[in-house]
């Protein structure tokens, strides 16, 4: 079943909007008013193909049931009014797809933001405006295959920040980013493509990129 009620005013959502409505192959909420989301509220919906709120007013995601269980196709939060990301907010979240976080104003993404979350494709965090990175921020999520950190202010990156993460292409172009520190790259032992152009880099320590044997392009 295909939900489109893309360009309308609706302003909230509420648990008892979707609770007779356990399967659909797209729910598109784009280019509302949506200001808020109740907690809990696609607890009842056990399959959504693509979950679209792009262009809409939310400035917070609740945490809680929301997202429990749940598996997506994929989802946008993109060009939305977020200002952070906190601890565990999209916890259970499955995306066999892309998820979208893109162009809104994040500034702060907590440790284990997206713990327990699986994402198959693209994770979108570019045009946000994130300066630094948390060292667990990725902590305890099946990583997605491409994480688009670009386009950000980020000028400096924990070693740690990528111990969980598995993608094949990371890319951090348009930033700030001033050194490259030897132990930063070692756990992307997947690592195909790395973007990194355009930014402030100074200093690269030695064996930076020791044990990236699958990298062709940066």
């Amino acid at each position: 079943m295909l939900r489109d009620l893309s360009y309308n005013k609706i302003g909230r959502i509420l648990v008892t909007h979707f609770e007779d409505c356990p399967l659909t192959s797209q729910l598109n909420l784009q280019s509302n008013e949506i200001a808020y989301i109740e907690d809990g509220t696609f607890a009842n919906v056990t399959y959504i193909g693509n979950l679209n709120l792009q262009n809409n007013e939310i400035n917070d995601i609740p945490m809680g049931g929301t997202f429990v269980n749940k598996t997506l196709g994929s989802v946008s939060f993109g060009s939305m009014q977020l200002t952070s990301l906190t601890t565990h907010v999209f916890y259970g979240l499955h995306v066999s797809g892309y998820l979208y976080l893109n162009n809104n104003q994040i500034s702060f993404i907590a440790d284990e933001a997206f713990y327990d979350v699986t994402v198959s494709y693209d994770l979108h965090l570019e045009n946000n405006g994130l300066d630094t990175l948390e060292g667990k921020m990725f902590g305890g999520t099946s990583s997605a295959d491409e994480i688009h950190l670009n386009d950000n202010l980020i000028a400096s990156l924990p070693t740690n920040v990528f111990e969980d993460v598995s993608a094949n292409r990371i890319n951090l172009q348009n930033n700030q980013i001033l050194e490259i520190a030897s132990t930063l790259l070692s756990p992307l032992t997947n690592l195909r493509e790395l973007n990194m152009n355009n930014n402030n880099i100074s200093s690269v320590d030695d064996g930076a990129f020791d044990g990236l044997d699958n990298l062709v392009s940066m």
